[in-house]
């Protein structure tokens, strides 16, 4: 429950210093389930709510984050499991099997 306390003080001081986005209504469903640790993390999403999410990943307050390999290649968050939930991937070229090097990747943040 604390951590719960953490995580939502966390979130509404980041809402209140990025108002125009967390203003938006693509955000709010977002910040209500990062606020009880579950996140979301792709290239997709704005850049700002990429870092709250990082942030609080590194706290421990994130307790389940569906993310593509851009959370594993360029940030060193450590999960202690990594699901991977298909083995083909949309790429510039359509649909692509996920390489080994993504793989592994991935699943090397697991146990850090």
């Amino acid at each position: 429950e604390d951590e719960e306390i953490a995580a939502r003080k966390i979130v509404h001081e980041w809402a209140v210093a990025n108002e125009a986005v967390a203003s938006l209504s693509s955000e709010r469903a977002r910040l209500h389930l990062l606020a009880r640790g579950v996140a979301a993390h792709h290239a997709g999403l704005l850049p700002q709510y990429k870092a709250l999410v990082e942030d609080l990943f590194k706290r421990g307050l994130v307790k389940c984050c569906f993310a593509t390999e851009t959370l594993a290649a360029g940030v060193n968050l450590p999960a202690r499991t990594t699901v991977v939930s298909a083995l083909r991937k949309r790429g510039d070229n359509g649909v692509e099997p996920l390489t080994t090097a993504a793989l592994l990747q991935m699943a090397g943040r697991a146990g850090r």
